[in-house]
């Protein structure tokens, strides 16, 4: 996408003045700052939330899992959701059952977003939705001016050579397999390497090149030759996160923007 059909599409298609927002349990915009220390805008909850047009928004309150994520057991995906405000998404028109995002404190001094579900269907017609959602979170934070500082956005990044199958038919065919440890490094989220992605590296010693000097997954996809190859066919993600302060994560969203 150019850069203008880029800003019409988030306009359309995120504009927070057209969703709703509701409080679970007889929440009370009080209680939300007296929980996470901030008093925020029914525009911007919708916006935090990357909500499209249209949706309704509902906040609660929720703490933490306890389940830590099992090293030798990616397959079941057991996450550990950090305790925030949780902004649940409904939108029959554009999300097959709902999105899921905490606002959660990540320091003392800092807030984050959590991307716990993102459950887009097909009726936008266009790729490049998640992408939009996402600028369309980092936008929502840069204009919180006088609020809290956000520091990174921060999800599970499900997929790779060691996670198994997404699910089993009830006849036991394979589905499709979890692909969010390549689609979300795209639009700028990044990692250390995983331990199991470090196993394979001396199976690689000449190409691509340069490829025991990375250490994170961007530096593995800047590689000019073979790079993206090796990402797809032998990474393995894990949590990643897309930092607000990196002076390069907003290039890699706006590049891969344009690129869809």
């Amino acid at each position: 996408m150019n850069p203008a059909l880029i800003s019409t599409r988030q306009r359309a298609y995120f504009n927070p003045l057209t969703s709703t927002i509701l409080f679970a349990d007889g929440l009370q915009p009080q209680d939300i700052a007296d929980f996470i220390g901030y008093s925020f805008e029914d525009a911007e909850l919708i916006g935090l939330a990357g909500a499209p047009e249209g949706s309704v928004v509902t906040v609660s309150t929720k703490g933490p899992t306890e389940d830590e994520p099992g090293y030798d057991d990616p397959p079941a995906k057991i996450e550990q959701v950090p305790a925030g405000l949780v902004l649940t998404v409904k939108n029959p028109a554009y999300i097959s059952k709902k999105n899921e995002i905490v606002v959660y404190r990540s320091s003392e001094d800092s807030l984050a977003l959590y991307i716990k579900l993102i459950d887009f269907n097909k009726n936008f017609g266009f790729s490049g939705v998640g992408a939009l959602m996402v600028r369309s979170m980092v936008d929502t934070i840069g204009k919180i001016s006088s609020g809290p500082t956000f520091d990174r956005l921060r999800l599970m990044a499900a997929g790779g050579r060691s996670w198994g199958d997404r699910e089993r038919t009830a006849e036991g065919a394979a589905q499709d397999r979890w692909i969010g440890f390549n689609v979300w490094p795209k639009m700028g989220f990044d990692m250390d390497l995983h331990e199991k992605t470090r196993e394979m590296l001396p199976y690689f010693e000449k190409y691509p090149k340069k490829l025991r000097d990375c250490e994170t997954v961007q530096n593995v996809l800047a590689l000019v030759e073979g790079g993206k190859d090796f990402w797809l066919t032998v990474g393995d993600g894990w949590y990643m996160e897309f930092s607000l302060v990196h002076p390069e994560a907003k290039e890699w969203l706006n590049r891969y923007l344009a690129e869809v």
